[in-house]
């Protein structure tokens, strides 16, 4: 696991353990939290047209910033539960996409 990912689970860790919420960090509860974070991300690009919204995730508007911590937390939350390897899920999950959609050209997405 690299090493900033041991970093971020620690940082979750110590977040879980200082504010005793061992209960919590469970994956029934996590999906629903995550889920919610996502939720309170979407309220805030609601009503702003596509260019807004870039220019606030390129500016790091404070709020986006904040919701993407939540979510990056829960995110951490359960790979920490699950004891997974970042890099591993991902690179495997990239690989799959790449096979499946091998036979469309570039840009094409059905």
């Amino acid at each position: 696991m690299k090493e900033y990912n041991s970093l971020i689970i620690e940082e979750v860790e110590r977040l879980i353990k200082e504010r005793g919420w061992e209960k919590f960090h469970t994956p029934g509860y996590l999906v629903s939290a995550l889920s919610v974070e996502c939720s309170e991300l979407m309220n805030e690009c609601l009503w702003h047209t596509p260019e807004e919204i870039n220019k606030m995730f390129l500016a790091h508007d404070q709020k986006i910033v904040k919701e993407l911590a939540d979510i990056a937390i829960n995110y951490y939350s359960i790979i920490r539960y699950c004891s997974l390897d970042v890099d591993e899920i991902v690179k495997a999950k990239v690989n799959e996409l790449l096979m499946r959609y091998e036979h469309l050209d570039k840009g094409d997405h059905r």
